[in-house]
């Protein structure tokens, strides 16, 4: 029996979810798992815990909404293991170079912004509607 990835992104969307349920619901649990910059060659494993946690509902809602959005219609393009490897590549080296600039950070956005670049690549001539009405190319 070969076990075969379908989809990795509703599983994506999942884990963060429940990782921000854990945030709110266990004491301490963000601190010891947000991307400090000073830590990163001491704590390396904080490079990839940080993309699992949000700052709030909002911030939640916002990235797994792209992440749906985006990385579904990626996803069918190039498929489950590489759109993983893509968001992990790019959230590793959002963090790492974050950790450079801010003393402090958690998100998956440069996860998510990788995937859109990624999308971008593939499909630059993709149409998103602004502000809901305005057609312009996702570049």
């Amino acid at each position: 029996m070969e076990f075969k990835i379908r989809s990795v992104v509703l599983p994506l969307v999942i884990i963060n979810i429940a990782l921000f349920f854990i945030q709110i619901l266990v004491p301490g649990f963000t601190e010891s798992f947000i991307l400090v910059g000073s830590d990163i060659f001491s704590r390396p494993w904080i490079l990839l815990t940080s993309m699992f946690l949000h700052g709030g509902g909002y911030h939640l809602l916002v990235n797994m909404y792209a992440l749906i959005l985006f990385g579904g219609i990626l996803e069918q393009k190039i498929g489950p293991k590489r759109l993983l490897l893509l968001y992990f590549a790019s959230g590793l080296i959002a963090a790492f170079l974050s950790s450079f600039f801010y003393a402090r950070a958690l998100g998956a956005s440069g996860a998510i912004y990788g995937v859109i670049g990624g999308l971008i690549m593939i499909m630059p001539q993709l149409r998103l509607l602004f502000l809901f009405f305005i057609p312009m190319p996702l570049w």
